[in-house]
């Protein structure tokens, strides 16, 4: 009698380039193709640069692919990795026992599917300074998740079930701890604020529970074929022999468009001699407000441009070859990601922006550009 002995094993293809990343700096990097099948690491391929080995990888950047976990023994191949990126691979789960990196100071699995995070996450990893979550599909999670992370400035865990919140002060760091227990970890808490106006305390009793609904994703970059004949996903990596010294970033200035003219109706009445202006005009907007059932007012309204100012500003520090992770505007709330002309808005009420970042992401070559701006 014959015995037929299937092994199931996890493959890495890389493609090699260097980046220059926030919190990190420049880093020598994986860009994977992951054929998945089982959870753990059997091999890793992939022609390195300049001399470089598997030693030297600090970043591992994985996009569009299918991955339900990451798999085990990733350390085995690059054990000194700084920066993990899982973007968009339908990653489902995390445990503790992958992320044995006592140097990692970036992780974001964002645009995924995840619904649970252990307690005991980040055991591993003192070091890390920007975990990022945003728009997973997680309803809990373990209690403490974020204790011993001394060193932690960044953490994103937005559009998500049991929480919707981004922290990048010491005092919204705070915040987020408080809503992960209380909020995700199912605790019940008794919460003391300080009034300034009377000088008291005010104890505040809250049961939270949370229902969320899961906002629909965005559509994915599509792909695209390097020049090496390995294929990439939507990504702008450099796979030239040579280091580069710096790492160019966009100096032009993306056009701002105007808004079309649009008619508003109004429940309430607004003077007629208002008139909003500003030194930079944008747009103009005729809106009708009714003063009674039969009386109509109109007014011609400029909005104001700081808002378009501040677009324009992150569209233009964001480098048009943007290589990874590019964490360095985690300072804003919204992410718009423009990839060959193709625009995604999340979350962005106002058509005036939904315009102007629309014209001005145009067709940045082969990049991911990642702009944050609060709508």
């Amino acid at each position: 009698m014959t015995s037929i002995t299937v092994t199931h094993s996890t493959t890495i293809y890389c493609n090699y380039g260097f980046a220059n990343i926030s919190f990190v700096g420049n880093i020598y990097q994986c860009v994977a193709e992951v054929s998945f099948d089982g959870s753990e690491v059997k091999g890793v391929t992939g022609v390195h640069l300049l001399g470089r080995q598997n030693s030297d990888v600090d970043h591992l950047f994985v996009i569009n692919q299918n991955t339900p976990e990451i798999p085990k023994k990733i350390s085995e191949f690059f054990p000194n990795l700084r920066v993990i990126t899982w973007y968009n691979s339908n990653l489902e789960r995390i445990s503790s026992d992958v992320l044995n990196f006592e140097n990692l100071i970036l992780f974001g699995v964002w645009l995924n599917k995840i619904t649970h995070l252990d307690g005991n996450l980040f055991q591993n990893n003192p070091k890390l300074k920007s975990i990022d979550f945003d728009f997973n599909q997680i309803n809990s999670v373990g209690s403490g998740i974020l204790d011993g992370l001394n060193d932690l400035e960044v953490a994103d865990f937005s559009r998500n079930i049991c929480i919707d919140s981004f922290a990048n002060t010491p005092e919204t760091l705070n915040d987020l701890k408080w809503e992960l227990e209380y909020s995700c970890a199912g605790k019940t808490s008794t919460r003391s604020t300080t009034s300034t106006m009377s000088s008291s305390t005010i104890s505040v009793s809250s049961e939270l529970t949370t229902t969320s609904v899961i906002p629909t994703p965005p559509t994915p970059p599509t792909t695209q074929t390097t020049s090496t004949g390995a294929t990439t996903k939507s990504t702008a990596i450099p796979t030239s022999p040579t280091e580069p010294s710096t790492y160019p970033t966009s100096t032009s200035t993306p056009p701002i468009p105007t808004s079309p003219t649009d008619t508003t109706t109004q429940p309430t009445a607004i003077p007629t001699s208002s008139t909003e202006s500003s030194t930079y005009p944008s747009s103009t907007s005729t809106i009708s407000t009714s003063t009674n059932p039969t009386e109509t007012t109109t007014r011609t309204e400029t909005t104001t441009n700081s808002q378009l100012d501040r677009i324009d500003q992150c569209l233009t520090s964001c480098p048009i070859n943007a290589n990874g992770y590019l964490g360095n505007r985690r300072d804003c709330r919204r992410y718009f990601f423009c990839n060959r002309g193709m625009t995604n808005i999340l979350q962005c009420p106002e058509n005036q922006i939904f315009d102007v970042i629309t014209a001005a992401c145009g067709d940045p070559g082969n990049s991911i550009c990642i702009v944050d701006y609060q709508c």
